[in-house]
């Protein structure tokens, strides 16, 4: 093997030295500087990245603010809009409570004036009817015709009009 041959180490140590050195210049001035760029643009193109993104976010942020600013706005004039509702609704059943209350309150105030002239009309018939059953029962009972006019006083003072 000629590698191993000693009398040749000289000449394989300067070309060793010579193609290391030039596979170093070749190296140092054409791949890395390459790879240098590659790796900046990558940097760069990460940092561009990151800054749309704090970018987007920062408009997210301001979205969602408003987003919620808008809910908030909506809650609280949905709420105002119930509130008046509400109020609209209890007062209309105020008032027809009250259209009602007096209807039933006119109603109740016939009823008890009807009431008192039946009343009125009935006792009437009774004291008529007790006044002639009186007379019928005096004359029937002690054969004394009694005359109309006293059995309805006999009959009013008993009764106590």
């Amino acid at each position: 093997m000629p590698q191993f041959d000693i009398s040749t180490f000289s000449e394989q140590i300067f070309w060793l030295f010579v193609v290391f050195g030039i596979l170093y210049m070749l190296m140092a001035r054409v791949a890395l500087p390459k790879v240098g760029e590659v790796l900046e643009r990558r940097h760069k193109t990460i940092e561009d990245n990151l800054g749309k993104a704090r970018a987007l976010k920062d408009d997210t942020d301001a979205a969602i603010a408003k987003y919620e600013a808008a809910l908030a706005e909506a809650r609280s004039a949905a709420q105002e809009d119930i509130r008046v509702a509400s109020e609209k609704a209890a007062a209309e059943q105020a008032a027809k409570t009250e259209a009602v209350a007096k209807k039933l309150s006119k109603k109740t105030s016939d009823a008890e004036k009807s009431i008192a002239e039946a009343k009125l009309q009935a006792m009437t018939g009774v004291a008529d009817a007790a006044a002639d059953l009186a007379r019928e029962a005096t004359e029937k009972l002690i054969g004394v015709k009694v005359q109309p006019k006293t059995a309805e006083k006999a009959v009013s003072v008993i009764v106590g009009e």
